[in-house]
């Protein structure tokens, strides 16, 4: 039996890895911020796999590529420890609390700068006569409004 073209799967079991399988959890892909992958082809030896990084996660900037198995099958104690994770994603997404109306000398600033946004009436009917007119700047909430 030519024991090249046989793969062994070193991930832990899991949907598409059900099977009896001896070498199933011994991938040293960091549990809690990557996600084991084997890797077909690589032949009977160890690191036929690759670590990505779960979800909620994401590779260190210096890194460009999921960690391969290879490289952290050979990796020393100290540098498996210090290297081979991912960072969590620090965005938490809120909703505003309380909203505030600008003051009016500010909101007199935004008219200088943008002039189109006066004169907006909320009840105005939108007519393609005034979309097409030339002769002003239109002010865009209007002409976005649908009824």
């Amino acid at each position: 039996m030519d024991f090249e073209r046989v793969d062994i799967n070193q991930c832990p079991k899991g949907k598409g890895n059900d099977g009896p399988n001896r070498f199933a959890g011994t991938a040293k892909c960091k549990r809690d911020t990557t996600e084991c992958e084997p890797l077909h082809g690589y032949g009977f030896r160890r690191g036929g796999y690759q670590c990505r990084c779960r979800p909620s996660h994401r590779r260190p900037n210096n890194v460009r590529r999921p960690y391969l198995g290879e490289i952290i099958e050979r990796a020393t104690p100290k540098q498996y420890h210090s290297d081979f994770g991912c960072d969590k994603v620090g965005f938490v997404q809120r909703l505003p609390q309380q909203w505030e109306q600008a003051p009016g000398w500010l909101r007199d600033q935004y008219l200088e700068k943008f002039p189109n946004y006066k004169d907006y009436d909320e009840n105005a009917n939108p007519s393609i006569e005034q979309a097409q007119r030339r002769d002003s700047l239109r002010n865009p909430d209007q002409m976005l409004k649908v009824r």
